[in-house]
């Protein structure tokens, strides 16, 4: 027998989404299906909507801003059950493969996600809800691109590749000891450089430099972080180096807080604030903040531009609990126009070990602190940032920049760089991989 609705012009009701009771009447019993109550189609706010099936379909239930540490709290939802999941304006959502914000973890910002992302679905056991403080990450992906070989680009700069900046109109790219300038509207899968390669300066060399790091660009200049061999000046103490737009070397001073390591610089353009870590961020060694004053930098023959600020000089990283981060091998970092949110590359060959992995995060920064916002996952969710980091590729996350407009060779606002040291085909390539805040 079939059973409808009470109501006419309502369809049948699905079994796999009742409920069923038994009524007992005068010795005989009747089993009669009861809907699940409906979630309302939007969430407010400060709200989430998780759902049993992707586009929204099946049991539903509504999470406030809260942590939900397993997965009765998404009941009716069942555990591994999540395929799809609306995220109300003023909050993110980030669900953890297990119980208790175990092992990977997936951001979703503002908006309506009719799937998971890459292998998300069905899959999370807890969940944070946190409000957004109206910061929207850029962790949705868009893919790779442009490469020449339908996986990533075996370029001539990807050779030993460091960093990228760009103001613009023009990409600066930095290998171990060298420094190109492409065009943004070319392809830099086979374009030819519109300037470069420049190398490490003399001046530079004879200091003990030979490493650029991840460049960042500001006012007009190029600035980037020069390391060096131990027992050397700029072994010991890292520089940071200016060029102009032609790629002609200006001046350098020592990033004198920090020892040995500067692999990456990050520069508020707000306020003119350059940003660098050693090769470790953690509760002992935070990222250290310098003030740029730009009158030094070329003509005046001195070599003094970086001054440090005494108000706020040092960020202390801080997971979504507050306690402290543990990041290895620093790579990249570069600011959101803004300069509210610091995003950050570490690890290096095999970066699924070792304090808190090889990733690329996002901060919200604040003086003296930076809260996480969202952790890129190994080929999980949006923030899809996935690294094969033993034999036979080898990957290592390398520079991170940022760019104001989305074009179709580099579509989104966040860009990274991901080294391929396959050793079976025997040469390196780089993933261009890319990301947008806004959901396509």
């Amino acid at each position: 027998m079939k059973i409808r609705s009470t109501k006419p012009g309502k369809p049948p009701f699905s079994y796999s989404r009742l409920l069923i009771c038994t009524v007992f009447t005068l010795g005989a019993s009747i089993v009669v299906p009861l809907a699940h109550a409906a979630c309302k189609p939007t969430p407010s706010f400060n709200e989430v909507i998780v759902y049993e099936h992707d586009t929204f379909r099946g049991k539903c239930k509504v999470l406030g801003i809260g942590n939900y540490p397993n997965s009765s709290s998404f009941s009716p939802v069942n555990n591994d059950s999540i395929s799809s999941i609306k995220v109300g304006s003023g909050v993110r959502a980030i669900g953890f493969q297990d119980a208790n914000y175990k092992k990977k973890q997936a951001t979703y910002e503002r908006g309506s996600y009719t799937k998971m992302g890459p292998n998300a679905g069905d899959s999370f056991s807890s969940m944070i809800v946190k409000a957004n403080q109206g910061l929207i990450t850029a962790s949705y992906s868009m893919g790779n691109g442009p490469n020449n070989d339908g996986h990533g680009t075996t370029a001539e700069w990807t050779r030993k590749p460091q960093g990228l900046a760009n103001d613009g109109t023009y990409w600066y790219f930095t290998e171990t000891k060298k420094l190109r300038k492409y065009r943004m509207s070319d392809n830099v899968a086979n374009a030819l450089p519109v300037a470069g390669p420049v190398g490490i300066p003399s001046q530079l060399e004879d200091l003990g430099c030979n490493h650029f790091g991840d460049p960042d660009f500001y006012n007009g200049y190029i600035f980037i972080p020069v390391e060096g061999g131990n027992g050397t000046q700029c072994g010991t103490q890292p520089v940071v180096a200016v060029f102009d737009t032609d790629l002609n070397f200006l001046n350098y001073d020592d990033l004198y807080r920090q020892s040995r390591n500067a692999a990456w610089i990050g520069v508020t353009k707000t306020n003119g604030h350059l940003h660098s870590s050693g090769g470790s961020v953690d509760n002992n060694n935070p990222i250290y903040r310098y003030v740029i004053n730009t009158s030094y930098i070329d003509g005046s023959g001195t070599f003094k531009f970086i001054l440090w600020s005494p108000h706020d000089p040092e960020i202390y990283l801080t997971d979504h609990f507050g306690d402290s981060v543990d990041l290895r091998v620093m790579q990249g970092g570069v600011f959101s126009p803004d300069g509210q949110i610091l995003y950050l590359s570490n690890g290096y060959n095999n970066p699924c070990v070792g304090g808190d992995g090889g990733s690329i995060r996002a901060f919200k920064i604040g003086l003296s602190n930076g809260e996480l916002l969202a952790r890129g996952g190994g080929n999980y969710g949006p923030f899809n940032y996935d690294i094969h980091c033993s034999a036979p590729d080898y990957e290592e996350p390398q520079g991170l920049d940022y760019t104001t407009t989305s074009t179709t060779l580099y579509p989104g606002n966040l860009h990274a760089w991901l080294l391929d040291q396959n050793i079976v085909i025997g040469s390196n390539r780089v993933f261009f991989k890319h990301y947008t805040i806004i959901w396509p």
